[in-house]
């Protein structure tokens, strides 16, 4: 058996290849398309052994996708709700509950990530293989959210509340990416945009008041 950090070592080797293969893929799609490149293409531009490639991915489609399932699991690991302490188990209270929420949506409407998501659109409407996989990244997100919901430090919501919550938040969400929703931090001030804390703040009511609101 090796040594814990050495196996630490190759975990984090291992993460840092297929994050050059996906990051490399993103962009060879991006600019000739999905079939504008090979997988040996790909593995040269990344410098890495064609054989490696499919040791991360089973295919072009699987490693493009994987970029954007990369920035949502950065943008929603990152966050730490304001005063909380981590592995508490007592639960926040309503308030912290809503700033926790308004925390992962002002995150998932940040401009980098939302151009990312749009640009991974993009190639889904021409290269329909991509379109599942858009399908997981999104569910992905809704299960990384309603993970941190029901943690104590971010809100203990019972897992059907924990599961709901983050359907409508990732739901707008995706409804901005799909230019459905313009927000004028992303869009600019054309007509009918909102701002981030306006969509934020109907996005709470929503979740407080329900639809009567």
């Amino acid at each position: 058996m090796m040594p814990p950090d050495t196996e630490g070592l190759r975990e984090r080797k291992r993460a840092e290849t297929r994050a050059r293969f996906a990051r490399t893929a993103f962009e060879l799609a991006s600019e000739r398309g999905l079939d504008g490149f090979t997988v040996d293409e790909l593995a040269e531009a990344t410098d890495v052994a064609r054989r490696t490639f499919f040791n991360h991915f089973t295919s072009k489609e699987e490693a493009v996708s994987h970029v954007v399932a990369m920035k949502v699991h950065e943008t929603l690991a990152s966050l730490v709700r304001p005063g909380a302490t981590p592995g508490a188990r007592e639960p926040v209270g309503r308030s912290g509950l809503l700033s926790t929420i308004a925390q992962i949506t002002r995150a998932l409407l940040a401009p980098d990530v939302i151009s990312l998501f749009r640009r991974f659109g993009d190639l889904a409407v021409a290269h329909p293989a991509l379109v599942p996989l858009a399908r997981q990244v999104e569910e992905d997100a809704r299960q990384h959210a309603a993970a941190m919901l029901a943690r104590p430090e971010f809100g203990a919501l019972d897992p059907l509340l924990a599961r709901l919550v983050p359907g409508v938040v990732v739901s707008a969400v995706a409804a901005v990416i799909q230019r459905e929703i313009a927000v004028t931090e992303i869009d600019g001030p054309i007509e009918g945009a909102l701002s981030t804390d306006a969509l934020v703040e109907q996005i709470l009511t929503f979740l407080t008041h329900g639809i009567a609101a």
